[in-house]
């Protein structure tokens, strides 16, 4: 898209400052996805620590079991 707008802005002979606009919303984009990719590395972590630990839950079968003998 910015490599679009550029050509469109050369081939017309505009002045290069409006190629600002669509530099600003490539970077914007970058950022963001930047970001989103971070995040998503963060909450995978989190669910693998989770994961990884071993649950030592009673639940209330075994109480009952236990409590019987």
């Amino acid at each position: 898209m910015a490599l679009i707008s550029a050509g469109v802005v050369v081939a017309a002979g505009w002045p290069p400052i409006l190629l600002v606009a669509p530099i600003a919303v490539l970077l914007l984009l970058v950022a963001s996805v930047t970001k989103l990719r971070t995040a998503s590395r963060k909450i995978d972590a989190i669910f693998a620590e989770e994961l990884a630990e071993p649950v030592a839950q009673e639940t209330g079968i075994e109480n009952v079991e236990n409590a019987a003998a």
